[in-house]
């Protein structure tokens, strides 16, 4: 091997403490934080399978980066040692190979993250005894730090220790006031902010959902690491209503002339220029050699039939598909547009975004955990004040498993300031607090001066009952124009002070929404897969086929 091909670790890479740095070492753990541990073949491979598979290769595998200029160090001894580069940090690999090697163990992590942590990445790299040993670390915190666990049981999909976590954390919470009337808002709002701390970033919002409904409810029937088996509110995703591509006239008079092979195995005619005209070169391109079907080349895809028929749609003019109109199946159009991000065709795909985003318009908190799932953040921001000024309930929806619980907090955070600032109104306008539960359409409203918009449920309950009031006291004191028109003043005053309370809290409503997707190569448009890191909230955008080729859990999963 020429001198090129070694690096005597550089100046960037320290050297791990012992036994770490044993000069007869004869394979190199390098860490992300560029810590080399200077390790021996055998007692990891008597530790995990893994690391046994691996050494078994004539080349050293990683899960980190391919080999690179760095793939080998000079040890002490004047050997040359492979590098194998590592994902996890050097305190992580530190406490693993020292629950690998014959030494004391290290001491128990002081943090329930740390552990899990720590716990993960025993389970990635199949070192079964260390994994037990610190999934019973991880059930240590339970008492003491039941929402970090519940964090950490989720990530790992670990049921019955988030079932633990939560159960404990609802057992500790302080009971509700039984002479402060409340509604299902003001508990949602108060469990979320219990039930909140920083690290619920790394779980997604369904996981946080389902914690804060059991802590209002007490009901923890269901799973809290997955999805309901089906979903208990708005309509689902997934949905899918299949319709031709395009009128079978259209091929009497324009003869299709290529053939799309769909994944479920059916397959869909249409024309070259039309998907050129879309920017759909990129499917062009991808026609198969030797493969024809009655007569007509064929392209392969990845997606399925009624997928690859909806996209069509958008290729041909409205006026060749005028029955369109009448499909507003949600799960076709969201995939729908990730074909046509996939293969490019950006205009398709702007199209199909407004198209999923006005087929939720009934929906909002749908349409609002969709647009944050494929980072559509504008379409999530204008999003926000309505949801907050209507007062909508957040119930579940099957897109907030695909967002971050900070989208879900964040979005209740503000409901709760403008519900404040709603009560701050309130109170100095005379109105009682406690007034949720009382019936808008309780008594006959009175003939006069309606705002042409709802003012917050709470003024405008109290609103009708004073105008009702005032009519009644009208008809003994003959008065009634002046306090009509005094009504309608403070009506307008009132409404003032709310759209002011509601553009205050706006300003930071796009926060949390920010997609953030990897640098190049992992931003690729002609990715077929996202991976997103739990931790961080980044999309990395990669190639299916490379995954399963460089391992074998990845080959089983995709």
């Amino acid at each position: 091997m020429s001198s090129t091909d070694i690096a005597i670790p550089s100046a960037n890479a320290a050297i791990a403490q012992s036994p770490f740095n044993d000069e007869h070492a004869d394979v190199v753990l390098r860490s992300c934080d560029a810590v080399d541990f200077h390790v021996f073949k055998v007692v990891l491979s008597l530790a995990s399978p893994f690391f046994k598979q691996m050494f078994s290769l004539t080349q050293p595998s990683s899960e980190g980066p391919a080999a690179s200029d760095n793939a080998h160090v000079l040890s002490p001894a004047g050997e040359t040692l492979p590098v194998i580069p590592f994902a996890e940090d050097s305190a992580t690999i530190e406490y693993l190979l020292r629950l690998c090697y014959p030494i004391p163990d290290p001491p128990r992590p002081l943090d329930a993250i740390v552990a899990a942590r720590y716990f993960e990445a025993a389970i990635k790299y199949e070192l079964e005894e260390a994994a037990l040993l610190l999934k019973e670390t991880l059930r240590s915190f339970l008492v003491s730090e039941p929402l970090k666990v519940y964090i950490a049981s989720c990530r790992l999909r670990l049921e019955e220790e988030a079932a633990l976590a939560a159960s404990t954390f609802y057992q500790n919470c302080p009971p509700k006031p039984i002479d402060v009337p409340t509604d299902p808002f003001s508990e949602m709002y108060i469990a979320a902010l219990a039930s909140y701390i920083p690290e619920m970033r790394m779980i997604s919002a369904g996981c946080y959902y389902r914690l804060v409904d059991y802590v209002c409810t007490g009901r923890g029937d269901g799973p809290f690491c997955e999805p309901p088996a089906a979903p208990i509110a708005e309509s689902s995703p997934v949905e899918r209503v299949v319709k031709p591509p395009i009128p079978a006239a259209l091929f009497e008079q324009c003869p299709a002339d290529i053939v799309i092979k769909c994944s479920d195995g059916e397959v869909v005619k249409t024309h070259k220029t039309v998907l050129l005209l879309s920017s759909g070169a990129v499917i062009v391109q991808k026609v198969a050699e030797d493969q024809l079907h009655e007569g007509l080349p064929v392209v392969n895809l990845d997606e399925d039939g009624p997928t690859i028929k909806a996209m069509l749609r958008f290729c041909y003019h409205p006026s060749l598909c005028p029955e369109w109109a009448t499909c507003t199946s949600v799960g076709i159009l969201h995939d729908v547009w990730h074909a046509s991000q996939k293969y490019n065709m950006l205009q398709v795909a702007k199209t199909v975004q407004a198209r999923t985003v006005d087929s939720c318009s009934g929906a909002p908190v749908m349409a609002y955990f969709l647009a944050i799932s494929n980072g559509w953040v504008s379409d999530a921001t204008a999003l926000i004040p309505k949801i907050v000024r209507q007062r909508i309930y957040c119930r579940y929806v099957e897109p907030m498993e695909f967002c971050s619980a900070d989208a879900l907090q964040h979005l209740w955070r503000l409901q709760r300031k403008y519900e404040e600032s709603i009560v701050d109104i309130a109170s100095r306008y005379g109105f009682d607090r406690y007034s949720f539960s009382v019936s808008t359409t309780s008594r006959p409203q009175p003939r006069l001066h309606q705002p042409k918009k709802l003012i917050h449920p709470i003024i405008e309950t109290q609103l009708i009952n004073m105008a009702n009031e005032h009519l009644s006291e009208s008809k003994k004191k003959n008065s009634s124009a002046i306090i009509m028109q005094d009504l309608v003043k403070r009506s307008n005053t009132l409404q003032n002070e709310i759209n002011a309370s509601l553009e205050k809290i706006m300003p930071d409503t796009n926060a949390p929404l920010v997609a953030t997707v990897a640098q190049k190569p992992f931003n690729d448009e002609m990715a077929d897969a996202v991976l997103r890191s739990s931790s961080d909230a980044v999309f990395f955008h990669v190639h299916r086929i490379i995954l399963s080729v460089a391992s074998p859990f990845f080959e089983q999963m995709l």
